[in-house]
């Protein structure tokens, strides 16, 4: 006796959403997420008990076993759509979770296929159901580890070609599959096995594939990003913040002599002196070193520039991020503001903002600056506006990457002539 289809779809269709879960956990949720997750999971149950115990269920025998891979592919479709549903990520990273949660409940239902023939060849629905939930409990415990031992983050698919040869592997799976229970009819018992065995050590392999994917990309990023960008920008972080300090030390006891002198300089020279030395003598005092110092920086250039700068920033809720990376990241939202600023003729929208505060869990950050002409965007990026191509939206693509690295998002949009970009890191 084995466990009642419609019991065990059940259990399958809780795989694919742990599955989900668990791989996704960086991911941002996208509001009333409980609701959406329960919601996903019974329109999945329902179209699964459709279309494999209603509508395949009713044709012929032949047509039954080759229609079933309409199913799979359904079934594929649906975890995707509900990682679509429930996080906030593009329609690869949607594949990719969705992917991976097909290959987990094919591991597990092989794995209790083999078990429940080899070791519980007449039992009950009691004891299958324990067989079965012991088996998910040990491939999802399994994926739970690798993905916290891999530190993964957030989910960024940066291979497309790749996962694209990933899907084709997995419908050839499946084809190979059905067509091992057309050799199970002509009574080849023993290929079956031999088949369930295969299916489990392809579906691993592609999972490994699949987290190759990722955990790539992370190390690419740290090769190129951090030994080659990082580096130089550690050294001018450390030559910026000693200019500062000195520049603010000199600002200050210039203060102090201007305010001594009596007889030998005049009050208009004074005022003047005191414009220019209020103009350099703008520390800031965020709670964060790195912070402060690219705010210093990039205020200088702001005032050079006839740009007003607005911050409302709590640096101290950075203690998560490097001072490198704090100095970089910040660094690149502002060049793209003020560059952008320094385009325009209306110099009443020189306007830069910036913010930074922590809610519940997460920090929020959000930059404003107007812009002139049109943005189009490729890939979730806008487009250079630059006639050099080699380093093709270098700013906004390093601020990606830090944010990625951080397992944030980053989002941005336009309004009219307002460009607007917004970073959500998890603490």
């Amino acid at each position: 006796m084995v466990l009642r289809a419609e019991l065990q779809d059940f259990y399958i269709n809780i795989i694919f959403f742990i599955s989900i879960w668990i791989i996704a956990d960086k991911t941002p949720k996208r509001k009333l997420f409980a609701l959406r997750a329960a919601l996903c999971f019974v329109v999945f149950c329902v179209v699964r008990y459709v279309i494999f115990h209603v509508c395949i269920a009713a044709l012929p025998q032949p047509a039954r076993r080759w229609t079933q891979m309409i199913g799979f592919a359904l079934l594929m479709g649906m975890a995707t759509g509900t990682t679509l549903v429930c996080y906030e990520c593009d329609v690869w990273t949607a594949l990719f979770c969705g992917s991976t949660s097909y290959l987990m409940q094919n591991i597990c239902q092989r794995l209790y296929s083999i078990f429940t023939r080899l070791f519980f060849t007449q039992s009950n629905n009691l004891l299958y159901s324990l067989v079965m939930i012991g088996v998910m409990a040990l491939v999802l415990g399994v994926l739970f580890f690798l993905i916290k031992k891999l530190s993964l983050g957030k989910i960024v698919v940066d291979n497309k070609y790749l996962l694209a040869i990933v899907l084709l592997i997995i419908a050839t799976a499946v084809v190979l599959d059905l067509i091992s229970l057309w050799a199970v009819t002509l009574g080849a018992r023993a290929m079956r096995f031999c088949v369930w065995v295969y299916s489990i050590v392809i579906s691993s392999l592609i999972f490994a594939l699949l987290l190759s994917l990722v955990s790539g990309r992370r190390t690419r990023m740290e090769r190129d990003a951090i030994k080659s960008i990082l580096r130089e920008e550690r050294e001018q972080y450390r030559f910026e913040k000693s200019m500062i300090d000195k520049v603010n030390i000199a600002c200050h006891d210039l203060k102090h002599q201007i305010s001594r002198e009596n007889g030998g300089m005049s009050d208009e020279l004074k005022e003047k002196l005191r414009d220019v030395v209020d103009g350099y003598d703008s520390r800031f005092d965020t709670g964060n070193t790195a912070l402060d110092v690219i705010l210093t920086r990039k205020n200088f250039r702001c005032k050079e520039s006839g740009i007003e700068l607005t911050c409302a920033v709590n640096g101290e809720s950075l203690s998560f991020m490097s001072e490198v990376d704090v100095y970089s990241l910040f660094g690149n939202i502002l060049d793209n503001a003020i560059e952008a600023s320094e385009k325009l003729d209306d110099r009443e929208k020189r306007v830069v903002s910036l913010s930074l505060e922590k809610r519940d869990y997460f920090i929020y950050v959000h930059a404003e600056n107007y812009f002139s002409g049109k943005i189009s965007f490729s890939g979730g990026l806008p487009r250079t506006t630059k006639s050099d191509g080699g380093l093709h939206g270098y700013g906004i693509k390093s601020i990606r990457m830090l944010v990625d690295k951080y397992g944030g998002s980053t989002k941005i949009d336009t309004k009219e002539d307002r460009f607007m970009l917004d970073l959500m890191f998890p603490v």
